[in-house]
């Protein structure tokens, strides 16, 4: 009886064995694919080159951009806003912005108010990013229709950016729960309720979102709607108490120009778990956590605090899906792996062996479910709202962060509001590596535009004829250069003729029609950055610091007509020079 029990003990024991070996085998093989972030994207974010960023956005895409069943098509959309906003091309981002707010809206609140991870559209399932980068969409929303001075837009956008969100409470320890913790929590149900507690197990709570409120709150207020206004800043303040300073500013008439500043990049998704089922974000690079914006205007130095931190948002279980979490525990997987820890809990040898195979078969069976790692890799770390006074054209403003000498940078071309309009909103980047660029730290402009009036050395000849001077063809530019003794026999007609044979996009309308004809993401850059178009970026805005207030390599003409007038000019230059040299000798 005890040889043949024996037997039989070694026989189970080496079946547990082989299967956990073949167990293993499938276990140690690459667990599929999993998103990673665009890296081109990122580093040309970080240094302020929006024009390479959106670059690296279409390369990454190319044409499967309009593709409504591609996993990215959200994402992609979110990116170009971004990237949009930063380069001072808000009007250019209206049709993106558009549609990622209709399409966050579209089945995109559940009936308890919470916002919901997916939405299906013409029998598609689109991704729409976690909550948090939900309402941080929809503040980009709000923040380009305030640019364009669409205020009741950007109140209908920063209202939905504050739906109710999931509150499981605290763990054990007495901080929030992870989703580690709601796991386990929701894996302490038994049978057909399992999934109860990912779906019931919350309370539907307030929005903590600071951000959504004080861009309500602002856009209530230019629009004349005072009580609205103050109602949000209450709801903010109850949320932060620190920001009484900033939103008693808000409520005063002591600024008409608000400054929306993002810094950094925001934490990094990333899965994690035996099998990689769970995904968690962590910073990628931590600043101080308080450290203030510093705004330099008119000899006056002020400090705003951080209104958002995406570091703190993105590790609260309440602004994430937890979709991954649902993944996790799947009904198969779950239940080995508790079948095999219970069984490696027993002395019994045979059992232990058995056990391992049905944990590592666990395991193996959610493997092919990994988290969806994918995210918006481009968001900040933190945003700042500043309210500033301007009282007079082109007046510059200096920027950085306290402590973070990479992040100065000098705006130019600010201009007080319009006599119909009580305040204009400028969304700013900040670059956020370790040095400052030349052209951030620069003090002047050097290329005549069109966003300013400052009189610029070179100005009296075009761009594209080795001067200084970028701004849009007119009766009154010609002048000027007429009046400097250049042009003479041009007229107006012939002045765009010269920017036509170059194939250079003198206004937003030409630069969509040879953008829509050869599909040339030339057309997004301007002239000085080696692109085909004279549509200069927002003033006041960080691309504009970065196009204007740096020299560029001069520009080399394409056409036989622009070559052979530049010709002309510098032998006229150099004539002149010789003559003057001989009065003055």
């Amino acid at each position: 009886m005890g040889i043949t029990s024996s037997k039989r003990g070694r026989s189970y024991q080496h079946h547990a064995l082989l299967i956990t070996a073949v167990l293993l085998s499938f276990f140690t093989l690459p667990l599929g694919c999993v998103s990673k972030p665009n890296q081109s994207l990122m580093t040309s974010v970080k240094a302020g080159n929006y024009a390479d960023a959106r670059e690296a956005i279409h390369d990454e895409y190319g044409n499967t951009r309009d593709k409504k069943d591609d996993r990215n098509y959200m994402l992609t959309r979110m990116r170009e806003v971004m990237v949009d906003l930063a380069d001072g091309k808000g009007a250019e981002s209206e049709d993106s912005a558009n549609e990622v707010y209709d399409i966050l809206r579209t089945q995109g609140i559940n009936r308890d108010k919470t916002i919901s991870s997916v939405v299906i559209n013409e029998d598609l399932k689109f991704w729409k990013g976690e909550p948090f980068e939900q309402a941080m969409t929809y503040a980009y929303v709000a923040v380009q229709k305030g640019q364009e001075g669409e205020w009741d837009n950007t109140r209908a956008a920063a209202n939905q950016s504050l739906f109710m969100l999931k509150d499981f409470g605290q763990s054990r320890s007495g901080g929030r729960k992870s989703s580690v913790d709601i796991a386990r929590e929701s894996n302490r149900r038994d049978g057909e309720r399992r999934d109860d507690y990912i779906d019931n197990g919350y309370v539907v709570a307030k929005t903590d979102f600071v951000y959504g409120h004080l861009l309500s709150g602002v856009a209530s207020w230019v629009l004349g709607r005072e009580d609205e206004a103050r109602d949000q800043f209450n709801q903010a303040l109850k949320i932060n108490s620190k920001l009484k300073k900033l939103i008693n500013t808000l409520e005063s008439d002591q600024w008409n120009t608000l400054l929306v500043v993002d810094f950094g990049l925001g934490p990094q998704k990333v899965a994690y778990g035996p099998d990689k089922s769970m995904a968690r974000f962590q910073p990628w690079r931590r600043f101080g956590p308080n450290a203030r914006l510093q705004v330099t205007i008119d000899n006056q130095k002020l400090n705003f605090p951080i209104v958002c931190n995406l570091d703190q948002m993105a590790s609260d279980h309440m602004w994430n899906n937890l979709e991954d979490v649902r993944v996790a525990k799947s009904a198969v997987g779950t239940g080995m792996m508790v079948a095999g820890g219970a069984l490696l809990a027993q002395d019994d040898d045979t059992a232990k062996y058995i056990g391992l195979g049905l944990l590592v078969a666990g395991a193996v069976s959610k493997a092919g479910a990994h988290a969806d790692t994918r995210y918006c890799e481009i968001m900040p770390q933190r945003v700042y709202l500043a309210p500033i006074k301007v009282t007079h054209p082109n007046t510059s403003v200096l920027l950085q962060v306290a402590g973070q000498s990479g992040s100065k940078l000098r705006l130019f071309g600010l201009n007080p509001p319009a006599d119909h309009e009580r305040a204009v909103l400028r969304y700013v980047r900040l670059n956020s590596d370790r040095r400052a660029p030349q052209w951030a730290k620069a003090d002047q402009i050097v290329y005549s535009n069109d966003g300013s009036t400052d009189a610029i050395a070179g100005s009296e000849l075009p761009f594209i004829l080795g001067g200084h001077d970028v701004r849009k063809p007119s009766h009154e530019v010609l002048m000027e250069y007429q009046s400097a003794g250049h042009l003479n026999n041009l007229t107006l007609g012939d002045l765009e003729e010269l920017y036509r044979a170059e194939g250079i996009a003198i206004d937003e309308q030409e630069r969509i029609q040879y953008q829509q004809a050869g599909g040339d993401l030339s057309y997004q850059r301007h002239i000085l950055e080696g692109g085909r178009s004279l549509v200069p970026p927002k003033a006041g805005s960080a691309a504009y610091s970065r196009v204007f207030a740096q020299k560029q390599a001069p520009y080399q003409p394409q056409s036989e007509i622009v070559r052979e007038l530049r010709q002309q000019i510098r032998k006229e230059d150099k004539r002149k020079a010789s003559n003057q040299e001989e009065q003055d000798g």
